[in-house]
């Protein structure tokens, strides 16, 4: 079924099937990139983006708002591995263990 659904959704744009989709009273929805994504109605009344950082551009939190506190960005994304060494030290690795997992190419 899959394979034959693929074939068919693939005759149409998603926003033509989204309309009909929803002319036809079904449930569904295309997948919206994250620009599309923000720039929904629904979504500018919701605290789901928040600046890291002064200046920064706004990035997703929380599709949903708390009513004390909750979540926020205050800093920007850890780079890639930037946590390896303290994630595997409280994993009981030593200072030689990470060394010689780098010198390895193993993080």
């Amino acid at each position: 079924m899959r394979d034959a659904l693929h074939e068919i959704f693939r005759t149409r744009s998603a926003a033509w099937w989204e309309e009909w989709i929803h002319r036809h009273g079904l449930p569904g929805e295309r997948v919206r990139t994250l620009a599309e994504a923000v720039d929904e109605e629904q979504l500018k009344h919701r605290p789901f983006l928040q600046p890291a950082q002064d200046g920064d551009p706004p990035v997703p939190v929380a599709a949903f708002g708390f009513a004390h506190d909750g979540p926020r960005r205050d800093r920007p994304a850890p780079g890639f591995g930037e946590h390896t060494a303290e994630i595997l030290q409280e994993l009981g690795h030593s200072a030689a263990d990470i060394d010689r997992l780098r010198a390895e190419g193993a993080v």
